[in-house]
């Protein structure tokens, strides 16, 4: 996987194609792509691992399993540490949240959708997530840009001035290779890198690989380092829906942050 930096690197023997002639012509081809998005199930892998000063502190594998119910509901969970829920992170239409189990973290994060922004201090947002599984949200009236950087279209959205999200998109199969979040003073927080897209149907394709750049906490870094190994259409029950992409207990966590402020625990 190619590591965070100023831009995409391109191996040597990636074609260079033609690129967008116009913002309307990547945002057609956007909102197409996300006209063809299926229900789906999702088996994986991923690697956490999170450094502090650049000092590693933490290194561990575990399986995944995603969920997704577009436009708005997503499950990801990660079974680690003997627990299958040890990690669980989700959205619906109002709420968002990450649950993480294991003590020496033990934390829950959630919030309100209209009280928040892309990442709002998770490691690993379910936005982003649903943006890296193809719901990537391009609304070009709100101050979007196209240019053109080698290989690659470039969308970038600015807000007074300074950069607010930048999304890659691979000239010639037109897929998104890579996201990249910024926060209210211009500092990139959250990069993804997507690629190996899996086909799920003729007409729509997840990453297989996906790596989350986190730099959310100061001096910390965390990144998750997503393998799919398989993605299939699915089809959702009510009763499966209110199981799965419904707001979790936050009974037994240490730790509880709403809409990014700390809650604080009774005694």
């Amino acid at each position: 996987m190619v590591l965070s930096g100023c831009g995409v690197q391109v191996p040597k023997q990636l074609r260079i194609c033609p690129g967008a002639g116009s913002a309307s012509e990547v945002e057609a081809l956007m909102k197409l792509q996300g006209s063809r998005a299926v229900p789906l199930k999702v088996n994986g892998s991923c690697v956490w691992q999170q450094s502090k000063d650049g000092i590693l502190q933490r290194r561990e594998g575990f399986n995944v399993k995603l969920w997704v119910d577009w436009p708005d509901r997503i499950r990801l969970q990660g079974d680690a540490a003997f627990d299958p829920t040890a990690i669980v992170s989700g959205s619906n239409e109002k709420e968002y949240w990450l649950a993480i189990r294991p003590k020496e973290i033990s934390g829950y994060w959630w919030g309100r959708w209209e009280k928040t922004d892309s990442f709002d201090g998770l490691k690993i947002s379910p936005k982003i997530l649903l943006e890296a599984m193809g719901a990537v949200e391009v609304d070009f009236s709100q101050g979007w840009s196209l240019t053109n950087e080698g290989a690659f279209d470039v969308l970038t959205k600015v807000s007074e001035g300074l950069d607010v999200k930048k999304v890659y998109i691979f000239n010639c199969d037109k897929r998104v290779a890579k996201i990249e979040y910024f926060d209210g003073e211009g500092e990139r927080k959250v990069t993804v890198e997507l690629k190996d897209y899996k086909k799920v149907t003729d007409d729509f394709y997840v990453p297989g690989v996906m790596k989350f750049i986190s730099n959310i906490e100061r001096e910390v870094e965390d990144i998750f380092l997503i393998t799919i190994v398989s993605a299939k259409e699915a089809k959702f029950s009510e009763q499966q829906r209110k199981r799965l992409f419904e707001k979790p207990s936050m009974e037994g966590f240490e730790h509880i942050v709403e809409n990014g402020v700390p809650v604080k625990m009774p005694e």
